[in-house]
């Protein structure tokens, strides 16, 4: 279970992440059809769907350039998810390791 002071760290790292990409993980998710928090983790899935969603709307083959942009921001935002929840799975490891360096709740 987290604790208070972790599950507000995330929650804190989650909503700087939607302003960097300017988008949410929801809304992320939505644009490049992923459902399932385990596809959130699929990381070829996410490419696959991302080439396909960026050819398809190419501006010379009759596509749009905006949503180009928004398919491409989506996989950022993706990509900035993963790389947070990754973050967060070494640091639970590390504590896991060495429990004399966790501070006391």
């Amino acid at each position: 279970a987290k604790t208070a002071q972790q599950s507000g760290k995330t929650t804190a790292k989650t909503a700087q992440a939607d302003r960097v990409a300017g988008i949410s993980l929801q809304e992320a998710k939505q644009i490049l059809n992923i459902h399932d928090d385990a596809d959130l983790n699929d990381v070829e899935k996410i490419k696959k769907q991302y080439e396909h969603l960026f050819d398809l709307n190419d501006k010379t083959k009759g596509g749009s350039f905006y949503l180009q942009s928004k398919i491409y921001r989506a996989k950022e935002r993706l990509d900035q998810e993963l790389k947070v929840s990754s973050t967060e799975s070494s640091n639970r490891n590390k504590q896991k390791e060495d429990p004399s360096d966790s501070t006391p709740s």
